[in-house]
């Protein structure tokens, strides 16, 4: 009894939170089934595979030549670095779309994934990752600072070696900009940027 009780005030909630269209306004509901939910985490979880290095998918990068990468689970994501086989590490996104391009002319294409977006240009005709984006305090980047955190303890963790300009604090290792973005001294931002130069 209890179960049924707790579906029905889901639904109602759910039905309750929907955005509000006007009459004219096409709307979509798409429903998937538990199985549905289980088949993709299991078509996305291979545990025979061993994880692939950053070098190992020749990307040509390590560690110690880029101080700024991003952590996804096992795989380094690091901008100025082609798309392709990233992606072929990674869950399948949540969405895709067009933004305006920050480094190029155009639109970047943009994909999210849980907790974070990697925005990507076309540099002669490949797809290049341009930035990762934090959408919400679930990822954190590898030395554990998250969205909510304060920018003393960001300091604390990064060092002094940065710049200011109106509560952005950008640091670079010269290839990749880590920036946090803080209001009332809190983070409310965070983006690992590619540093490119026309």
């Amino acid at each position: 009894m209890k179960k049924i009780v707790f579906i029905l005030i889901c639904l109602l909630m759910f039905a309750s939170c929907q955005n509000k269209v006007g009459d004219d306004e096409p709307t979509a509901t798409i429903i998937v089934s538990q199985q549905t939910v289980e088949e993709t985490i299991s078509e996305s979880i291979d545990e025979t595979k061993e994880p692939e290095g950053i070098e190992e998918i020749g990307l040509n990068v390590s560690n110690e030549q880029k101080k700024y990468i991003f952590l996804a689970g096992e795989v380094n994501i690091v901008p100025k670095q082609p798309y392709a086989p990233t992606a072929d590490l990674l869950p399948e996104p949540y969405e895709t779309g067009e933004v305006p391009s920050c480094a190029f002319e155009g639109l970047d294409t943009q994909y999210r994934f849980q907790g974070y977006d990697i925005q990507c240009g076309r540099i002669k005709g490949e797809e290049i990752i341009t930035g990762v984006f934090f959408v919400d305090d679930t990822v954190s980047t590898p030395e554990g600072v998250h969205l909510g955190m304060s920018i003393e303890e960001v300091i604390d963790i990064y060092g002094t070696d940065f710049t200011e300009d109106f509560s952005k604090y950008t640091y670079s290792d010269g290839e990749v900009e880590l920036i946090f973005i803080a209001e009332e001294g809190k983070v409310i931002a965070i983006s690992y940027m590619g540093v490119f130069t026309p």
